[in-house]
């Protein structure tokens, strides 16, 4: 693939590649990009969301075209592939390496001793690790044996995929694994030579030793899944939600529904009238404990997600490479499925997708009883604080609010799509010779009442904040502070 070549070697300079490099032959990456492309047309529910027919042909076409001579290094060719996922502009698709992949890189064991923020397109080293110690906290960074950070950044977006191709959401994402995301994609080295310039404007370069990611994971911080806290000599409570997922609740040690109903009998019994609901860290989750959440928030029936679409019905013809291979999808299981004139299925009635539901009661789980927490509700005001982070069911919770108009937003545009993305479980094919995974969502959704914006825009803020890097630096919130201005009001 004659483009990824050329990206390939100019990022040689930056790593040195352990081990002997795997090349595919051009029989084999012919049969692979065949699988890839079947697969993405057979099942994907949403190719042409913000694409034109012609353009996505054009795509495919270019893939095919690529690597078919001389064969391809499989570094090349998963970037190759993320590529063409990158331009499809829907964040829930995936590519993901096997073991051949981590067997020819090894690139877990020599990253780059430190994180960043990324903030308005510049990195800034966030944190650190072994020797990286001496780089001064906070330093630009420039360049990273040579090459220029601002390349690198480029690249990575062009690698990443999105709703609509925003690229807030890809700089969010990159930040958040930005040294195990280098090592992948460009590869490693026993040492990093890192041009940074410091606060004071002094242009420094460092030698830096690379660690093993296990040294990385250990360093970080991560968000603990629900917080809330409440203020009431000021009339105000903050509700943390960083994720909706089930599984990280449960590795917290934490009861989603006990959690919320806590909170909220709290407010009613304290009266506070403002709930500040934080989402800037949630990437999303199980879409069902968004309606939850929102149950506490409104009054009467109110509807949550319109039908889906899907295009998995049996079995298709690439399903001996998939997750699937008998076609017994879980969906087919759990929603009224209808055929459409158009290749499509119409899924009805999921848990999260009912036709109506009593704002009264709420899932509990599969086999538990509606919860009532009528006692509980909040007729108060709202205040939804979101980022490029907050993705996927978080989004769609953000759209909930935003289209019955009850809440103020501050902050940034949403990284998920305002009302539609693809998801609801995901199709994995493993590409036959590289053993790439390819991950398909299974549906096509959306937001019930909204109307859709073809441009993969988020939920867009009533009143912007954007993070500056010196707020960044001493902590400081404006997001809250401005929740906290408007409050006092």
């Amino acid at each position: 693939m004659k483009q990824s070549i050329i990206t390939l070697l100019f990022f040689a300079l930056t790593a040195y590649l352990p081990g002997q490099a795997t090349v595919l032959t051009s029989a084999q990456v012919v049969a692979d990009v065949d699988v890839f492309i079947t697969a993405l047309k057979e099942a994907h529910p949403g190719l042409l969301l913000y694409l034109e027919p012609q353009e996505l042909d054009s795509l495919f076409a270019d893939l095919r075209a690529e690597g078919t001579s001389e064969g391809e290094e499989l570094r090349s060719f998963y970037r190759s592939l993320l590529k063409v996922l990158a331009a499809i502009g829907d964040g829930h698709t995936g590519l993901y390496e096997n073991k051949l992949f981590q067997e020819t890189y090894a690139y877990h064991e020599n990253e780059l001793p430190f994180d960043v923020a990324i903030i308005d397109g510049t990195a800034f080293v966030s944190s650190w690790c072994g020797d990286a110690l001496a780089i001064p906290m906070h330093a630009e960074l420039l360049s990273i044996n040579g090459e220029p950070a601002e390349r690198i950044l480029h690249e990575m977006f062009s690698l990443t995929s999105s709703d609509g191709n925003r690229t807030a959401f890809k700089a969010a994402y990159t930040e958040k694994i930005f040294s195990r995301r280098y090592a992948k994609l460009f590869g490693t080295a026993t040492d990093y030579q890192v041009k940074v310039k410091t606060r004071t404007g002094k242009e420094e370069t460092y030698t830096v030793t690379g660690v093993h990611d296990s040294l990385l994971q250990n360093n970080r911080t991560e968000a603990i899944p629900l917080n809330f806290s409440l203020h009431p000599e000021a009339n105000y409570a903050v509700l943390t939600v960083n994720t909706f997922q089930y599984r990280e609740m449960r590795k917290a040690g934490l009861d989603y529904h006990e959690f919320l109903k806590d909170s909220f009998k709290k407010l009613k019994q304290r009266k506070v009238d403002n709930l500040i609901i934080d989402l800037r860290e949630n990437y999303g989750g199980d879409n069902i404990l968004a309606v939850a959440l929102y149950s506490y928030l409104t009054e009467g029936n109110f509807t949550a997600m319109a039908p889906s679409l899907t295009k998995l019905s049996g079995v298709l013809s690439v399903s001996t490479h998939s997750s699937f291979p008998a076609g017994n999808y879980p969906f087919l299981r759990t929603h009224k499925v209808t055929p459409l004139a158009n290749d499509y299925f119409e899924l009805r009635d999921g848990i999260d997708s009912q036709e109506g539901y009593d704002s009264n009661f709420i899932y509990a789980g599969p086999g538990n009883k509606p919860t009532n927490i009528g006692k509980n509700k909040f007729d108060g005001k709202v205040y939804c604080l979101t980022s490029p982070l907050s993705f996927s069911a978080a989004a769609n919770f953000a759209s909930f609010l935003q289209r019955d108009n009850r809440a103020t937003f501050i902050g940034e545009e949403t990284g998920g799509a305002r009302g539609a993305y693809c998801g609801g479980g995901f199709y994995t094919v493993t590409l036959p010779h590289s053993q790439i995974k390819l991950q398909i969502p299974f549906m096509r959704r959306s937001v019930s009442g909204i109307d859709l914006d073809d441009k993969g825009r988020g939920v867009i803020p009533d009143y912007p904040v954007k993070r500056t890097i010196q707020d960044f630096m001493i902590g400081n919130d404006r997001s809250i502070e401005k929740a906290l201005e408007l409050i006092g009001e």
